[in-house]
């Protein structure tokens, strides 16, 4: 058991990593001008996407925090098979944030920038030294897949990052092209 949760944990701390540096190369050569366009009044700027971006990151590690700490109850556990979290980066349905994930526009790019790297710094360092199996046996409720244990919510963090810089890449081409 202890060599499948150190698996576990270095697959956690890769895709971490590994979601950080996608993000990172999609927000590669922005001009600071750029984050604030949108591409349409309804859509998010990039600089809206990064600070939601942040919002998830910091307030879910409090969450899971709060869960193994006895402060928050853990939803039930999911009762049906595990689902593809892999596929949540490729999925193209719109999903609403809830409304304390919602963005606010106006923050300067270093400070989200610098906000976001943090925050991961902070999950990663979390992921590090938690007790993976205590974190299994507590769960989120996630809008897309309904509920992951604590474990299994790294892998949505990770996808979630990564479905988001796709979306940072769209943003950035429609806005180049509505700038020409």
């Amino acid at each position: 058991m202890e060599n499948t949760l150190t698996q576990q944990r270095q697959h956690i701390l890769r895709r971490l990593d590994e979601s950080l540096n996608v993000l990172e190369k999609s927000l590669a050569g922005l001009a600071e001008k750029d984050w604030e366009k949108k591409p349409a009044p309804e859509r998010w700027s990039v600089a809206e996407i990064a600070h939601h971006l942040i919002l998830v990151e910091v307030q879910r590690l409090q969450w899971l925090k709060d869960l193994l700490a006895g402060r928050r109850e853990s939803a039930p556990p999911r009762t049906g098979t595990i689902p593809d979290i892999a596929s949540y980066r490729r999925k193209e349905q719109h999903v609403q944030a809830k409304e304390d994930m919602q963005p606010t526009a106006g923050i300067p790019p270093k400070v989200l920038l610098t906000g976001f790297r943090r925050g991961r710094a902070e999950t990663r360092a979390f992921a590090s030294e938690v007790d993976l199996a205590e974190l299994q046996e507590v769960w989120l409720i996630t809008k897309s897949f309904g509920a992951l244990n604590g474990a299994e919510y790294f892998e949505f963090l990770a996808a979630h990052t990564e479905r988001h810089a796709d979306q940072i890449q769209e943003v950035r081409k429609q806005v180049s092209r509505t700038s020409q």
